[in-house]
């Protein structure tokens, strides 16, 4: 879209180029026979400076100027329909950014695929949400892709030096006073040993995302009262609103009303239980959770389950493989994305913030999961930079254009202006 969109820029600039072509093939004429102020000159002959002040002749340049305008105006007012019409077709199409939204921001408690995916199923109905996705930290995985990449082009190198010399390529294994080896079995050797240590890692960091999601998971289908906990997630599990009590909007059970579909209504339940259920497959601490029950007996039950639970899923998740603060989420239809794409989804300022998904393709994974506070602070350390370049910019130039002109130059150099 965006490269036809650019082709389409450059077809708007030869349309008005050739309307003012038209307007010069009989401004020219006017200019050249009817101005009397320029002689000697037969570029400034064609121009407007060759009608002198108040002349008829100016009439053509006004007339001109309108049909210029005016021909622009309708250009742009036709790309507009344009640019809507099939903007509107390329985001109906089945594509995984059209399905989808980016959260930034997420609170503890949401940081897990089972509770993303619960918390927009209580929002709208259950076969809306298709996927939801917590990004994950890799730094071990990306240091040995990055590792990989370098290897890979070494590895290349040295086969492309083979095939065009016909000579072995040798390197030495040390930077200084290693041993000579031949490039190309090392390299290999080195490679199928870095893929397979990067498979492991991957298969090890999926094995505990699955391991995580079936503890979530179980949690959920428990449906344990955890208190504290579920209010916090019943408070933005409606997400149009900043105040349980004071809605903004309408809410999560209204939609699925006015969605008319009996079976995912059904399948929605009520939101309060979901939202316990939701916050406590996060591992929420459960001491206040005596609060909801009569019985202290239970209320101490419920207590030490969740410690223990806590307790499993804080030696389960590791810097390898940790969730970030991000999330993707896939929707099964445009309506559902787009209402996801313009709620608001937690009642602290910045919390989980919706977005406009990126291509897959097009993921700066090192910028998912970055903080508001680190977004904010790189934006005002980058307008501070941007705004000390200009103004360091400014006096270098200033100094250079003196020199174009006599006047400047004797100014700066006053020797100058007796042999000028």
């Amino acid at each position: 879209m965006d490269a036809v969109t650019t082709i389409r820029m450059f077809e708007f600039g030869v349309k008005i180029s050739f309307v003012a072509v038209l307007n010069s093939a009989y401004l020219f004429p006017i200019y050249k026979y009817m101005g009397t102020v320029v002689t000697n000159d037969n570029a400034k002959e064609l121009s407007l400076s060759n009608l002198p002040s108040f002349h008829n002749g100016t009439i053509a340049t006004a007339i001109a100027a309108y049909i210029f305008f005016g021909c622009a105006m309708h250009f742009v007012d036709k790309d507009f329909e344009w640019l809507t019409e099939h903007r509107h077709k390329f985001l109906a199409k089945k594509r995984v950014q059209n399905y989808s939204i980016f959260l930034s921001n997420l609170p503890e408690k949401m940081r897990s695929d089972t509770a993303i995916k619960e918390y927009f199923k209580k929002c709208f109905a259950h076969d809306a949400v298709i996927d939801g996705d917590v990004a994950l930290n890799t730094p071990k995985l990306t240091s040995l892709y990055s590792k990989r990449e370098a290897l890979v082009a070494k590895f290349e190198h040295a086969i492309n030096v083979l095939t065009v010399k016909g000579e072995e390529p040798m390197h030495s294994t040390k930077l200084c006073g290693g041993e000579k080896v031949e490039s190309i079995p090392v390299y290999k050797a080195e490679l199928e040993e870095m893929n397979k240590e990067i498979s492991e890692t991957i298969d090890r960091i999926v094995a505990d995302k699955e391991s995580r999601k079936a503890m979530d998971e179980e949690d959920y289908e428990a449906g344990y009262d955890i208190g504290e906990g579920a209010e916090d997630v019943e408070n933005t599990s409606t997400g149009f609103g900043t105040n349980p009590d004071q809605p903004v909007g309408v809410s999560a059970k209204s939609i699925e009303a006015a969605d008319g579909d009996a079976e995912g209504e059904g399948e929605g339940g009520d939101i309060e239980d979901g939202a316990k259920e939701s916050a406590l497959e996060n591992g929420e601490n459960v001491s206040n959770s005596g609060m909801k029950h009569s019985s202290s007996q239970g209320s101490g039950l419920d207590e030490v389950l969740g410690e223990s639970l806590a307790v499993i899923k804080s030696l389960v998740v590791t810097q390898e493989g940790s969730p970030r603060s991000a999330a993707f989420v896939t929707f099964a239809d445009l309506v559902s994305a787009n209402m996801a794409l313009q709620s608001i989804h937690n009642h602290e300022p910045w919390d989980m913030v919706s977005q406009n998904a990126p291509r897959p393709d097009l993921v700066n994974w090192s910028n998912v999961g970055v903080s508001n506070q680190a977004l904010q602070i790189g934006e005002l350390i980058s307008l501070a930079l941007t705004t000390t370049l200009c103004i360091l910019w400014t006096i270098p130039v200033s100094f250079v254009a003196s020199f174009s002109n006599v006047e400047g130059l004797v100014q700066i150099f006053p020797a100058l202006q007796e042999p000028i």
